[in-house]
């Protein structure tokens, strides 16, 4: 009982008093405050952080959108020499028609002579050429052998031929070159592809 009368006679003025009640209500404040600015700190670290791996994700983004808008204008480039190059092709096309229907109206074998024999090399002369029923001959001379040979090849290889014969090449002594007759049969107009 003498306790209770001491508790009660508390010599120390009543603001001055310890109050644990308000003492727990304030440290628990201030660390409410100290881990709410943690959390403010933590959040804005992260999201900095973040921040910055989206800066550097759309950095390379623009980078390869730059790169790929430099490609692009590189195609629209070759598109254009692609349209060019098409328009010529067609243009061509046409042109060659329009021959095609001019050689197959005006088609005879003199013409396709004509053809054959302006690609002859310059050192094979024609000494005589003769045609009879859709077949040309030809005999000439050739300064060399090789020369003949190599313009053989290439009237095989012609489109408009059926049938090429080699006769005989061989070399003439008065005048130090080499003779030779062929004979070709020109395809005709149905007959060519």
């Amino acid at each position: 009982m003498r306790y209770k009368k001491v508790k009660k006679l508390n010599l120390i003025p009543e603001n001055l008093r310890y109050d644990l009640i308000k003492d727990q209500l304030i440290k628990s404040s201030i660390f409410i405050i100290i881990l709410a600015f943690l959390l403010i700190i933590f959040d804005y670290s992260l999201l900095a952080f973040k921040n910055k791996q989206l800066e550097d994700i759309l950095k390379k983004h623009t980078v390869y959108k730059n790169n790929l808008e430099r490609e692009i204008a590189s195609l629209d480039k070759y598109e254009k020499n692609y349209k060019n190059l098409k328009n010529e092709l067609q243009n061509l096309l046409k042109e060659k028609n329009k021959l095609f229907r001019f050689y197959t109206i005006n088609y005879s074998p003199l013409i396709s002579t004509i053809f054959y024999l302006t690609t002859k090399p310059s050192d094979i002369y024609f000494k005589n050429i003769s045609y009879s029923k859709n077949t040309i001959t030809l005999e000439g001379y050739a300064n060399k052998t090789n020369s003949f040979y190599k313009y053989y090849k290439s009237l095989e290889t012609n489109k408009y031929l059926n049938k090429l014969e080699f006769y005989f090449i061989k070399r003439d002594e008065n005048n130090n070159l080499y003779t030779f007759k062929i004979t070709m049969k020109v395809k005709e107009i149905d007959e060519i592809n």
